[in-house]
């Protein structure tokens, strides 16, 4: 919602005033009685203080996954702190992990269903996608295929993704959804502010603070001394602790 990002958005040739409406829209729905964003950071806490530490991310939809990257940044920035606003070390923060539908529903599902009961997921999903394809209605003789026939791609999809919520509940496992209408600029816009306030408040019910970034800027000070950057420290200490074992290192070649 910066000016630098919603610049960018108009490059990308989308409306930034439709994006800022909808997130304005979201704000006053998420300060109301009834907020959305609350409900789901008090989710967010309960799970991880009943040893839920990892939450999924899972949208069922392509053009959402940029949306899945920046909740992970976005989760993880803000809620991984060493210490509470009163200066206590607590060490907090849910590991974020997104999914994209089907794919990682063939790739980490049967971990998700069968491992560690440490996840909780919020599936998100497009209640009409831009553009939609018919399956053809070919091999009638053959009952495995023959049953999809005529069915949309978007059809299939939703069932997609039933499923598998369906799969995880029966297993155990506690699943939110997030449905979004239609993709559009005013509709990512409610979406990206309520996730961004779900997080102020989570922070609030962890005790810290959401706003700042110290583990993150750590890094960046080590990267500053190794660059040459005046004023950032000295390199060749960091250079000596991150030189490599001997004894793990495989054996040069003769003249190499």
């Amino acid at each position: 919602m910066s000016p630098v990002g919603l610049l960018s958005l108009a490059f990308a040739g989308r409306d930034p005033v439709v994006l800022a409406r909808g997130a304005r829209a979201a704000l006053q729905a998420c300060l109301g009685e009834r907020s959305p964003a609350l409900a789901y950071a008090a989710v967010l806490h309960r799970f991880y203080q009943a040893g839920r530490r990892i939450a999924v991310f899972w949208p069922y939809a392509e053009t959402l996954w940029g949306v899945a990257l920046w909740w992970r940044q976005l989760l993880a920035e803000s809620l991984g702190k060493r210490r509470d606003l009163d200066g206590h070390e607590i060490r907090v923060g849910p590991c974020p992990l997104p999914a994209l539908g089907v794919s990682d529903q063939h790739s980490v599902h049967q971990l998700f269903m069968e491992g560690p009961d440490d996840k909780w997921f919020s599936f998100v999903e497009l209640a009409r996608f831009r553009k939609d394809v018919a399956i053809p209605e070919l091999y009638p003789d053959r009952p495995a295929l023959a049953y999809l026939g005529g069915k949309s791609f978007a059809t299939l999809m939703h069932a997609e993704r039933r499923g598998t919520q369906h799969a995880l509940q029966q297993a155990g496992r506690p699943c939110a959804l997030i449905t979004v209408p239609e993709l559009d600029e005013h509709t990512l816009g409610e979406l990206l502010m309520m996730l961004e306030m779900a997080i102020s408040f989570a922070g609030k019910l962890f005790h810290l603070d959401p706003y700042d970034q110290p583990g993150v800027e750590a890094g960046k000070r080590a990267s500053w001394a190794l660059l040459g950057r005046e004023g950032a420290g000295e390199a060749a200490g960091i250079e000596q602790a991150l030189a490599p074992d001997p004894a793990w290192c495989f054996p040069a070649e003769p003249g190499a």
